[in-house]
């Protein structure tokens, strides 16, 4: 096999022009010798990388020594992150290193324990060039690591494709997961409401999860894969929260630095193509030529392939370049905090014994992963990226991105991601892509009506004097269970007990019911009757305790169990309305009956998030679609569902809105529609083809 090898190097040689047909048969015609080469040290891990690349960039199958290769390695930054790692791991400051002395006084205070590993990158994101890539130990340089949360950007990436914006609200609360599968946040604690922007910044696995179950693990995993994380599974929600937490799977330092450049580029994925199905990939190796100086190879311009959008980019790079969005998590200052602009963020195992460091800027990327056989790698890890990030940019003319067209800034409540009303508590400036900003009000803090002694919603019957108006945070079902824990005022949700018995049998309305939502046209019904009957009248006004009435139905015929007449609500203002039913007697006696009811005129805000309109959708054999909607309602949803080709599919009464379609080849139009309490309806409609 060897001679055959040798065989065939001699005739690309010959082929190329290094050697002469002469030479080339002369070579072949000496028999192998194998001597026993001296001991080397291993090579330096670009060095290795550049090697193999260039065997790969020259098809040979095996490396020549008659081969000089020049790398694309900066010499001096190499040193630097050479004896940076030596100075982290030994827990001293080596000669002549000084990216040492950025290292905090902290992390030189004991050496690393027994069997640690340390490797530190840096990259042009232009290009995809290595500029310094080295480990510690030097013979385990390159090997991969669990990812662990490091894999966070992704899943939001991913939820910006689909419709969502750092603004958007999610829900940090326990999850209802088995044993095995169990996730939480470094912190021990959940934080109820987030914008996805606080959720990402701060590395909260938790809300992660949550998104990466609603949106699915496979439509995740495809956007990772199309930055370059090739390793991540095809499929599957379980074996996604094992690749979370860091109990399986494995990725190469090189390989998630690289998978930063479309972000720090706003789009572009540079380097070259090795391997045809995976794209460009990063380049240690900058030209090859023979001993004798001939050239043989050169890597004269970076190849780019457009993988993002620049809108999508710019709203994750916008969340990671927040210093003030990660305080709550990893305080102020931190070592994130290097002077200059720099989007970052750390990825953990859940046991903590793998943290990554990561970061960039328009033009560099720097990545550091540690290892530790027992105990926490995130101050250490986080330690060595502050200082090799000082020292690799220190040089480098600082930059920010610029915010594409297709980005715009708004005000918006938060956390919902909403529009502002005055019961707000905290405004903030977000970013959205175009067309995805928000319409609607915020929901999320109402003002409601309540008997500030008994702490329930206040009704008609409530005494004015005790009748008080509170702002709460609503909460949705599967939140107060977290809610009451954490001890958060919850919104009433029962009414004063100050009411009558029983409706008097001769004024008594059965519709719509006491503290029903009613839409535009509301039907009055019940009895209005009795011995003494003259008339009736149904009277209407504003708030619990009206100060003005509007008669909506009267008459001077007795009514039993039937229609009492119309109300008729379009142009009235949403809100809290009393309903009283009067009916006079021949004797001049008035008998009442009053209930409370909301007009509410708005309808669900319905959007389909993904499949987009018009999308082509490869067809799996066994595979689902998960159809993911945006509803809103300035009340509540009662309900929404799922149409395919006007068939139902699949109904859904509580959020989140994500639906599961089996695939089946063909053009399909998919249609989501939502109703809310009050009867509004709306619907959001997408067609798309389904092919091989």
């Amino acid at each position: 096999l060897t001679q055959e090898r040798r065989d065939e190097w001699l005739t690309r040689l010959a082929e190329r022009g290094v050697l002469s047909p002469a030479e080339a048969q002369a070579a072949q015609n000496t028999p192998l010798r194998s001597p026993q080469p001296p001991f080397a040290p291993p090579l330096p891990l670009p060095a290795r990388v550049a090697l193999h690349q260039a065997t790969t960039a020259l098809h040979w199958p095996a490396p020549s020594r008659g081969l000089v290769i020049h790398t694309t390695v900066a010499p001096e930054l190499q040193t630097q992150v050479s004896c940076l790692l030596q100075s982290l791991v030994q827990a001293r400051i080596v000669p002549q290193c000084p990216a040492a002395q950025r290292l905090p006084s902290r992390a030189l205070e004991a050496p690393l324990p027994a069997g640690a590993q340390a490797e530190a990158i840096v990259l042009d994101a232009t290009t995809g060039a290595v500029l310094a890539h080295d480990a510690y130990p030097a013979d385990q340089g390159g090997a991969a690591y669990p990812p662990g949360t490091a894999l966070l950007p992704w899943i939001y990436l991913t939820a910006f494709s689909r419709g969502l914006s750092p603004a958007s609200l999610i829900w940090d609360i326990p999850l209802d997961l088995p044993a095995d599968e169990e996730i939480a946040n470094p912190d021990g604690r959940y934080h109820g409401p987030l914008s996805l922007r606080a959720a990402l910044a701060n590395g909260y696995p938790v809300p992660a999860a949550a998104l990466l179950r609603q949106m699915g693990a496979e439509t995740v995993w495809q956007t990772a894969r199309q930055v370059g994380l090739s390793a991540l599974p095809p499929d599957g929600w379980q074996r996604a929260t094992d690749w979370l937490t860091g109990r399986a799977g494995k990725i190469t330092l090189l390989e998630m630095a690289h998978a930063l450049t479309p972000l720090a580029t706003l789009g572009s994925l540079p380097g070259e193509t090795w391997e045809p199905e995976r794209g460009p990939a990063p380049v240690a190796v900058q030209e090859v030529r023979t001993a004798e100086g001939r050239p043989l190879w050169r890597w004269d311009a970076p190849q780019r392939r457009m993988v993002l959008s620049p809108g999508l980019a710019y709203l994750l790079t916008h969340v990671l370049r927040d210093p003030a969005a990660r305080w709550p998590a990893y305080g102020h200052p931190n070592p994130f905090e290097i002077g200059r602009t720099v989007a970052a963020f750390m990825g953990t195992t859940a046991d903590f014994q793998v943290a990554w460091a990561l970061g960039y800027t328009p033009t560099r990327v720097i990545g550091v992963v540690l290892r530790v056989p027992q105990g926490d790698a995130r101050e250490s890890a986080l330690a060595l990226w502050h200082a090799l990030a000082q020292y690799a940019l220190e040089k480098v003319p600082a930059e920010d991105w610029i915010m594409p067209p297709e980005v715009t800034t708004m005000t918006v409540c938060s956390p919902s991601g909403l529009l502002p009303t005055a019961d707000c508590p905290t405004l903030v400036n977000e970013v959205f892509l175009v067309g995805n900003e928000p319409t609607a009000y915020d929901n999320l803090y109402r003002r409601l009506a309540v008997n500030r002694e008994t702490g329930r919603l206040a009704t008609v019957f409530t005494p004015p004097e005790l009748v008080e108006e509170r702002v709460y945070l609503q909460v949705p079902p599967e939140a107060r269970p977290w809610a009451e824990q954490a001890g958060l005022p919850l919104a009433p949700e029962e009414y004063d007990l100050i009411v009558p018995q029983a409706p008097p049998p001769t004024a008594h309305l059965t519709a719509p019911a006491p503290f029903a939502y009613v839409g535009a046209t509301v039907p009055l019904q019940g009895t209005a009757a009795g011995e003494r009957f003259l008339s009736y009248r149904v009277q209407v006004g504003a708030g619990v305790n009206p100060r003005t009435w509007l008669t909506v139905a009267q008459g001077d015929q007795p009514v039993t169990q039937s229609t009492l007449g119309t109300w008729n609500t379009a142009d009235l203002p949403e809100g809290l309305y009393t309903v009283q039913l009067l009916v006079t007697t021949t004797d001049r006696r008035l008998i009442s009956h009053t209930i409370q009811v909301t007009v509410d005129h708005t309808p669900p805000r319905v959007q389909i998030l993904y499949p987009r309109p018009n999308q082509r959708l490869p067809y799996r054999p066994n595979q689902a679609l998960v159809i993911n909607a945006r509803i809103e309602d300035n009340n509540e949803v009662a309900q929404a569902r799922l149409l395919v080709d006007g068939r139902e599919v699949m109904r859904l009464t509580q959020g989140p809105f994500t639906f599961v379609w089996p695939l089946r080849r063909g053009m399909h139009t998919l249609v989501v529609e939502a109703a809310d309490g009050a009867g509004n309806q709306a619907r959001a409609e997408v067609t798309g083809q389904v092919e091989k």
